[in-house]
């Protein structure tokens, strides 16, 4: 990319391999957001059912949560690299993927009931997905200081 690009804010084509590991890596960390979100749910059901011992450091509750804040912060980590690899307008759409994740989460942790309405509503979530991915744009637009400076003004 030349300077005159970065300074118009042309967008770049990207090679197949970076977006799709953008794709990968954000849809990763997003169900790892969703799974930490359970984790972190379990273990206030844990404390506020008197399991906690009057809220102290040690037990199941306090290491869940522990265990939930680090997998949640891991999984924001995975998406920040991801907006490095693919264009932001790509990636945001899969986020809905955490939807689906909480279905099967839903079910599987937190031992909820599935109903049609919730199949349905994931298929329609996956089909978009498909979509988003297979005709979105999967360039990004490198935007310089100046220009960013200039647009603001």
């Amino acid at each position: 990319m030349n300077a005159t690009q970065v300074l118009r804010g042309t967008p770049q084509p990207q090679e197949p391999s970076t977006w799709i590991a953008g794709c990968v890596l954000f849809v990763l960390g997003s169900v790892i957001i969703n799974f930490a979100q359970i984790l972190i749910r379990q273990s206030h059901v844990y404390q506020q059912s008197g399991g906690g011992g009057g809220g102290g450091c040690c037990g199941p509750g306090p290491a869940r949560w522990r265990v939930g804040v680090g997998l949640f912060g891991a999984g924001d980590l995975l998406n920040l690299v991801a907006l490095n690899l693919a264009a932001q307008s790509l990636l945001e759409g899969l986020g809905s993927v955490q939807f689906v994740s909480n279905l099967v989460f839903g079910s599987l942790v937190l031992k909820e009931q599935v109903r049609r309405r919730h199949l349905l509503s994931t298929a329609l979530i996956v089909a978009g997905n498909v979509a988003l991915v297979a005709y979105g744009d999967h360039r990004s637009e490198q935007v310089s200081l100046s220009r960013l400076q200039r647009l603001i003004a």
